[in-house]
């Protein structure tokens, strides 16, 4: 299975898409981690343009997608998100770091020290529910980070000041390749 999917546009032309579950910060939060991203990619000296508010989000888990499945994969995993019961928590991002990524950029993130036992279990129970829909599961190492930019280069893990927000839902999110935008394709409340 991929994680892109060819999606068609307007005549022949197609555009790769990713598709994922997502934390949103809310709007204050967004900001803060906005203006957070100016500063930190001045102090670090880093070349980057900082993602927009917008586009800030914690990835819970990808969706895989299969060529020509967008519709039925998304709605699959609509009624996936629909089974995921969970409370409200705490977000913590209380450091900064990059990531390897196999290329000229680094994405520059703001990740947690602590284990982020609220955001661990929504991504298990959402892992569990896209498995019994048939969409894969969660797989892999798990890393939760927002990235503020793709920088040119890597900078070493450091404390910050956290940045908290309480998550009350969470996303679908789907994200042309290369187009710098979002489209939520649904919510669900954390109850």
């Amino acid at each position: 299975m991929n994680m892109r999917f060819q999606m068609p546009l307007a005549g022949s032309e197609r555009v790769a898409v990713n598709l994922f579950f997502a934390l949103l910060p809310d709007h204050s939060t967004a900001f803060l981690a906005e203006t957070l991203a100016l500063g930190l990619s001045r102090v670090h000296g880093l070349k980057g343009r900082p993602l927009d508010a917008d586009r800030l989000h914690l990835t819970l888990c990808p969706v895989p997608l299969e060529s020509g499945a967008l519709p039925a994969t998304v709605e699959k995993a609509k009624a996936a998100a629909a089974q995921v019961a969970s409370g409200p928590f705490e977000v913590c991002l209380d450091t900064v770091r990059s990531f390897a990524h196999g290329g000229t950029r680094y994405p520059f993130v703001l990740s947690s020290s602590d284990r982020a036992e609220g955001l661990l279990a929504l991504r298990q129970r959402l892992g569990l529910a896209l498995k019994l829909a048939g969409l894969g599961g969660t797989q892999g190492s798990f890393t939760p980070h927002m990235t503020l930019l793709w920088a040119d280069r890597m900078v070493a893990e450091a404390p910050i000041l956290p940045v908290c927000w309480t998550a009350r839902e969470f996303a679908l999110v789907l994200s042309p390749v290369g187009q710098a935008r979002h489209i939520t394709l649904g919510r669900w409340r954390l109850v």
